[in-house]
């Protein structure tokens, strides 16, 4: 008996999301140019042609993973604009932020790889066009900068290096402890960012 048009696109939405989680792990710890579709297609858990029946090749899942993580990153913005900004709003800044790193680490650390591994010829014959992607994200990257360094002027001598200082911090606990940074309690990492700060 053939499937119902409902179960067959729970399927596939199913298996696009299982593509991209694989993906996003695999490009994240072994690097973009490290990976083929071949690794893609066995951390998935599925065949070569699968992979290809959803993306056309490689360039496809990189460019899949980054538009996942630049609309994360708007998300996220978006939600640290709607925070009320009360004696409360850099908490809440920080704690948005860490849950969005919790979610989306994969994404920075990719951004990391190939912003550093691709040259931009290579980003062209990729389908990329470089500044769009590289002005999205850091336009982004500075719209929440901006409320972290309004939140953080109640509590700061200079606001401007203390934000720049919750960053490296939090880039340092993926870059550099990678997905181990996650078994630290928030409390930690709350009170080793308000020590920053102070």
């Amino acid at each position: 008996m053939p499937r119902n048009p409902e179960l067959n696109a729970r399927m596939r939405e199913k298996s696009n999301a299982n593509i991209l989680k694989a993906t996003r792990k695999l490009f994240a710890t072994r690097g973009y140019g490290n990976c083929k579709i071949q690794d893609v297609a066995e951390a998935a858990g599925m065949s070569t042609g699968n992979i290809y029946w959803y993306f056309k090749g490689k360039e496809d899942l990189l460019q899949a993973v980054l538009k996942e993580g630049l609309e994360a990153q708007s998300v996220m913005l978006e939600k640290l604009k709607s925070l009320s900004q009360d004696n409360n709003f850099y908490d809440a800044c920080v704690e948005e932020y860490y849950t969005f790193l919790k979610e989306f680490e994969h994404f920075i650390l990719i951004i990391i790889s190939v912003v550093s591994n691709l040259d931009d010829q290579s980003f062209v014959k990729y389908g990329f066009d470089v500044k769009s992607l590289s002005q999205a994200y850091q336009k982004n990257f500075a719209e929440v900068k901006k409320l972290f360094v309004s939140g953080i002027k109640s509590k700061a001598k200079d606001a401007e290096l203390s934000a720049v200082l919750v960053f490296a911090f939090f880039s340092g606990l993926i870059v550099d402890i990678n997905s181990n940074w996650q078994e630290i309690p928030y409390d930690v990492i709350k009170k080793s960012v308000a020590n920053l700060i102070n």
